[in-house]
């Protein structure tokens, strides 16, 4: 069950840096 809820944690993460990322990435166009 833990390592289900790592994995969970994990991929929001990486989702978040990805928002982050595309969000940075359209400031940098303006």
């Amino acid at each position: 069950m833990q390592a289900a809820r790592d994995r969970q944690k994990s991929y929001a993460d990486l989702k978040r840096k990805a928002m982050e990322l595309q969000v940075r990435d359209k400031v940098m166009l303006k």
